[in-house]
């Protein structure tokens, strides 16, 4: 190619940001505390806010360093409550998308004429943020052996970046508007004993509940989300985050005459839908017409989980210590994919357990389906 034809384009950009805080903590009889921080952030990749100014306070009382603790009976070696409520931002919003413009043609007195069309959203996008409020309390019982902690938190997620119709078109902008709130307890509890002189172990756990809650979406019924149309998430006021929404399976067709005796499934065979036979999934008739379509669809839960625990055993001898770990969560329903594509594709291979699990006659499983 010539020399002339050889072009090469940067479309690069620069962001740049900057970010002052300050902090500030008074102790009183080391009892009565209270901190306050301010912190403001700037960027310059925000069209409509360069800079956000984020402030958070706390108050601390050591309970057992007051008068009426001092008991020889007291079993609590220390107590502490604690408050607290602030806000943090995400600054990583993208920035606002560039408007374009798209060649077109139209016939005027039958002449062709250029022209352009021209995008007519309009992004408004800033920072996110977090405003949380904390209580909680630390104690330690039977001689410091025994720590637990408590916390109840509240967490809004403010001015979410979430996409907008607008009243005329349907170019979807993002805009700052959406809200979201989190809200649960953490409990966290350890014992620590010694065996002797020099053997010494560690016991612990933990467990905290969350409630995930889409609070607002600018007047919007919802907002579909999701990797495959066929299994489609949504955002719903009242809903969690990216809650899965469709068919609620009841069990899997054992015979012909349990698929006759279905008036969904008989109606789905007489319109053509689709050939609905022995051990093909059996879904609810939510509203109860007898026919099943796209009214029957719900909400079916959200893979977030609702709690989380863990728990450690430690053991140790002089300066040489073992331990061991757990981690586990749930009250989340999970999508597998790989198992969705196999009944939407041919060719593919299924996992150990629908193979070994699946419907291949009567009574054989109400919960896998054919592979057929």
């Amino acid at each position: 190619t010539s020399a002339a034809s050889r072009v090469s384009s940067d479309d690069g950009t620069r962001v740049y940001s900057r970010s002052f805080f300050g902090r500030v903590q008074y102790k009183y009889q080391d009892k009565y505390i209270a901190y306050a921080t301010l912190r403001n952030e700037a960027a310059n990749k925000y069209n409509q806010e360069k800079s956000i100014t984020l402030p958070s306070v706390g108050l601390a009382w050591i309970v057992s360093s007051e008068g009426f603790m001092n008991s020889a009976n007291n079993p609590i070696d220390y107590l502490k409550l604690r408050a607290g409520w602030g806000r943090l931002a995400n600054g990583n919003v993208p920035t606002a998308r560039a408007q374009s413009a798209n060649s077109v043609w139209a016939v005027f007195n039958d002449t062709k004429v250029d022209g352009f069309n021209f995008s007519s959203y309009q992004d408004n996008l800033s920072w996110e943020f977090n405003e949380e409020l904390n209580l909680g309390a630390d104690v330690e019982l039977l001689n410091r052996r025994l720590n637990i902690t408590v916390d109840y938190f509240v967490k809004n997620t403010k001015k979410l970046a979430i996409p907008v119709l607008p009243q005329v078109g349907n170019e979807t902008s993002y805009n700052n508007v959406g809200a979201m709130r989190n809200k649960g307890i953490e409990i966290s509890a350890t014992w620590r004993g010694k065996i002797g002189e020099d053997w010494g172990y560690t016991i612990g756990g933990n467990f905290s509940t969350i409630h995930n809650e889409v609070t607002d979406l600018f007047g919007q019924a919802f907002i579909t989300r999701g990797p495959l149309a066929e299994f489609p998430q949504r955002l719903t006021v009242g809903q969690p985050f990216d809650v899965f929404y469709g068919y609620e399976i009841t069990g899997v067709y054992q015979t012909q005459a349990e698929v006759d005796g279905d008036p969904a499934a008989v109606a789905a065979n007489t319109a053509g839908a689709g050939t609905v036979k022995p051990g093909y999934f059996k879904f609810r008739d939510v509203n109860g017409d007898k026919v099943l379509d796209a009214k029957d669809r719900i909400y079916l839960g959200s893979p977030a989980p609702t709690y989380y625990y863990g728990g450690s055993i430690g053991l140790d001898y002089k300066n040489i210590d073992l331990s061991i770990r757990i981690y586990g969560q749930g009250g989340n329903i999970i999508f597998n994919s790989s198992r969705a594509e196999v009944f939407r594709n041919q060719g593919r291979n299924i996992d150990a357990q629908l193979a070994e699990n699946r419907w291949h006659g009567e009574g054989t499983s109400n919960s896998y389906p054919s592979s057929e």
